[in-house]
């Protein structure tokens, strides 16, 4: 952490580590060039806090958080277990009370409460909302029911990050905005491959002072292999905490 109330974040939907030429319904395990190199850019972006969407397994994770030197928290997902997700926190940070969805989610959620250098603490959230892949038209109806739990159950997180699978002004993110989070994107630059801007980092507006950079990390090409490490970016917040 730069100072004692700033916290750098990084959220990714790492596809499993299969890489953008991934066709299949059902992943494998993580192909090791993937895998390293995506582990390569975040021990180079160097978060207080990664938070992965499209973890298929506890193992992978562990790997991960050991290369890292990391903590770590990992969640299955729920009706489709492979789209597990998994949270990473600096040795410095203090974990506190930490919950996960376990049942009539299609994919996942994780709150995990930390409390900073500074004595501070907060409640972050990692999400990942379903698309139509799976659910085809009913996705939608999951998307808004999934981000609902996320509030009925324990207290409200102070930061969402991660995949929600929808653009800027859809149902799910004017759900969002009354409830007094401030989207810190700063244009709408696209987070997937395809051109989307789907990934969000969600700061409630009470533990909010400043965003002091927000950007879009679009190095993740495998030119050995002509493909993307990913079908999504990562995204880089920093943001000072009131």
């Amino acid at each position: 952490m730069t100072n004692n109330l700033t916290l750098k974040i990084v959220t990714h939907n790492a596809y499993w580590f299969q890489g953008s030429s991934f066709i299949e319904e059902k992943p494998g395990d993580p192909l090791g060039e993937i895998l390293e190199r995506l582990i390569g850019i975040y021990s180079q972006l160097s978060p207080d806090v990664l938070c992965l969407q499209e973890v298929q397994s506890k193992r992978a994770v562990k790997e991960i958080a050991e290369k890292l030197r990391m903590k770590c928290f990992y969640a299955k997902g729920v009706l489709f277990p492979d789209y597990g997700g998994a949270i990473f926190l600096k040795k410095n940070i203090e974990a506190l009370k930490y919950q996960y969805s376990q049942k009539n989610v299609a994919r996942m959620w994780q709150k995990l409460s930390i409390r900073l250098a500074s004595g501070k603490t907060i409640t972050l959230c990692n999400l990942h909302l379903p698309s139509g892949r799976l659910l085809g038209k009913k996705s939608l109806v999951y998307r808004l029911h999934n981000l609902k739990q996320v509030f009925s159950e324990g207290e409200d997180p102070d930061i969402l990050v991660g995949d929600f699978n929808e653009p800027p002004h859809g149902p799910v993110y004017e759900y969002m905005l009354p409830r007094g989070y401030i989207d810190v994107a700063k244009g709408e630059e696209p987070t997937t491959l395809g051109g989307l801007r789907v990934d969000y980092v969600w700061v409630h507006r009470r533990v909010l002072k400043t965003v002091l950079e927000y950007s879009v990390y679009k190095n993740i090409v495998f030119p050995e292999k002509n493909i993307f490490l990913s079908d999504h970016y990562p995204i880089i917040a920093v943001i000072a905490l009131k």
